[in-house]
Order: structure tokens, then sequence, then C-alpha cells
């Protein structure tokens, strides 16, 4: 039998943790929360940031852009900068207001979501109550909070509200440099998960591109564009992060994760971690 590893470790990376930074950024600007405990008439007026209304409880009514635009409880409307709005409300709805930024990292520029000359009423979309509602409940109770790190808390919070919301969105509907980056993350994260399955093989350009179902040059291509190295080079990165880890991590020797891993010997395995890192995986250790 073979011997008993001498610790058990599982590591859930970053998703697509080798793609870049995405550019575009949203910023948490206020939450609103509005209760209507009468009828109420906001008049028309035009937004200079991005908000998000989301209705929690009976039918929010508004005009957007000289549309009217219904939202049931568990719907939501992405109300873009130049829109113009006016909210229509009955007695008993409530719903919530999510405004914020959003900029390309880059040059600081707005960004739109949709398509240009999108319909009012597709800036509206149906929401995971069960997803969305538990981070906005949470950016709420941060506004509360005095300490400095409460701002970049909002910050993620929102992100990952944006983000999924896009995600909900008809693709038809998203402007470009979303799908692009979606795309982008989406090869990132299928890449990754090819190279945890063959983590102790040692993968050829043809044998990847194979199982990815692409051409080598198509491949060698997209990986360059989203990684901005070559199939092989990402590999070893991989390989080399994930030994990184087992050092930092877990009391396995360096030879154990040499093999782990797919290197020739401890001793290859030793020349290129250093030549990586800087460091000989003992002192990095």
């Amino acid at each position: 039998m073979p011997p008993a590893q001498p610790v058990a470790s599982t590591n859930y990376d970053r998703a697509g943790r080798d793609l870049p930074a995405s550019g575009i950024r949203p910023t948490f600007a206020q939450l609103g929360v509005v209760e209507a405990s009468q009828p109420m008439l906001f008049g028309r007026h035009q937004h200079p940031h991005y908000e998000i209304i989301v209705c929690d409880r009976g039918d929010y009514r508004c005009w957007l852009n000289d549309q009217q635009i219904a939202l049931r409880p568990g719907e939501a409307l992405v109300v873009k900068p130049g829109d113009w709005h006016q909210d229509d409300v009955d007695a008993g709805v409530r719903y919530l207001g999510l405004s914020f930024r959003l900029q390309a990292r880059q040059d600081e520029r707005s960004v739109s979501v949709f398509v240009a000359d999108v319909p009012a009423i597709d800036q509206r979309v149906a929401l995971d109550r069960a997803v969305h509602w538990p981070i906005l409940e949470r950016i709420q109770r941060e506004s509360s909070s005095s300490d400095p790190f409460a701002a970049h808390i909002q910050d993620a919070l929102l992100t990952e509200f944006f983000w999924r919301l896009v995600r909900a969105l008809p693709a038809e509907m998203v402007a470009a440099p979303f799908l692009r980056e979606s795309d982008e993350h989406g090869f990132a994260l299928t890449l990754r998960r090819l190279f945890q399955r063959h983590h102790r093989e040692q993968l050829s350009i043809g044998d990847m591109a194979r199982e990815l179902g692409m051409s080598p040059s198509s491949l060698t291509q997209k990986c360059r564009a989203v990684l901005g190295v070559p199939p092989a080079r990402a590999f070893l990165r991989y390989k080399l992060e994930r030994a990184a880890c087992l050092l930092q991590q877990t009391e396995m020797p360096i030879g154990g994760i040499a093999d782990f891993l797919g290197f020739e010997n401890p001793f290859h395995f030793s020349r290129v971690f250093k030549k990586h890192y800087g460091r000989a995986p003992s002192q990095f250790r």
C-alpha cells in the first residue's frame, strides 16, 4: 500500500486568478430604501450616475425615457447616466435604489453597460432574491460602520452585486466590453481547470488544444491575448503558484511537491522555482 500523506490539503483558488484585474470599476455612492405609506410622485429628473432600482414589495411603476415601466417584487431596473426618470409609487411599495459610478480604470471615463439605443424596457432584469438581497443588506449595514475599511467593503460588495446583475442580463443587450471581459474570464477559468486536472503531467500545446476543442494556433493566440504568455508558460506558472501554496500551507516535503506537480526531479523543480520567485523552495517556506 502507498504510504499515507502526512497532511490533507484542499485549495480553493481564485477563479481565473491569472486573468488581469477587470478594467471596469463600479464605485459605491449610496443605497436608498424607500417605503411608501401613501402614493408618491417624484418629478422627472435626469440621472448623473447609474442607479439600480430593486423592487422589494408591491408593484413599482415609473417612466424611463418616456416609456412606462413596471417592476414586480424581485425585479430591478438599471437606470444609466443621462436617462430621464420619473417615479409614480403607490402606497405599500418598498424599493431600494443603489447608486454608483461606473468607470474604465485606464482612463476614468464612464462606460455603458448596454448596447447603444437599448429600449428602456430592456433595462429591466429579474434578480435572484437569495443571492442579491443579502448583498444589499450587507451594504446597508456597512453604512453604519465608522471604521476606515467600511467604504472598501461597500465597494467590494457592490462589485459582486454588479457583476451578478450583468450576468443576469440578456447577452444581446450587454455592451461589447462587458461581454469581452466575460469571455476572457471564462477562457482563463477553463484553462485553469484543465491545468488542475493534469497537474502531474507535461501537457503539450497540442494536448491542451485537443481537450479545449481549439487549434494549437488559436489556443496560443488566445492565451497570449488573455494571460500575456503562451500556453506552456501559463501551465508552468500555474504549477509554480500551486507549489508556493503547498510550501506555505503544508508540511509536504520538497521532493513530494516536485513529484506531485510532475517535475522531473527535486533539483529541476528547485531551479525553476528559484528562477520564478527569486528564492529556493526551502527559503520560500
